[in-house]
């Protein structure tokens, strides 16, 4: 399956706003439900997770590890070399602890750089971006 990313929009098919029945409908049902430190709900399908708000119960963010096709603007964003081209057409990338945030598209990378292990691609929406505290970043250099 193939997943377009669209900023601050979701990863169609999965958008933002999303019911839980909404997502079964498209993904069918998750290998696993759990819930994080928050009391918030999300579905796990292998190497994608699903967040859902604990208020709302709508898609908040999606997050993907290698597995399936995840593009961002022609690109598929595990290629080798994807990551330096979209961290170029964000301007200016933030490091937060280790994940590389990209605040123009709304979008997170983390295992990209250094050596981590275990690269996840995350999307997430513009009320997600305001919890972030900015004093906790600092700008990331493209080597």
């Amino acid at each position: 399956m193939r997943f377009e990313i669209e900023p601050y929009e979701g990863a169609t098919p999965i958008r933002f706003g999303m019911s839980e029945a909404d997502v079964v409908r498209i993904l069918g049902e998750p290998e696993h439900i759990g819930t994080n430190f928050r009391g918030s709900r999300h579905f796990v399908y292998g190497p994608i997770t699903i967040g859902f708000a604990k208020e709302e119960g709508q898609v908040v963010h999606v997050a993907f590890s290698p597995g399936f096709e995840v593009v961002f603007r022609g690109l598929d964003v595990f290629e080798p070399g994807a990551f330096e081209q979209i961290c170029k057409l964000d301007g200016k990338p933030m490091d937060h602890f280790g994940t590389i945030s990209l605040l123009e598209f709304g979008i997170n990378f983390f295992g990209f750089h250094g050596e981590e292990e275990g690269k996840v691609v995350s999307v997430f929406t513009r009320k997600e971006l305001a919890t972030y505290d900015s004093r906790d970043m600092e700008p990331f250099r493209i080597v």
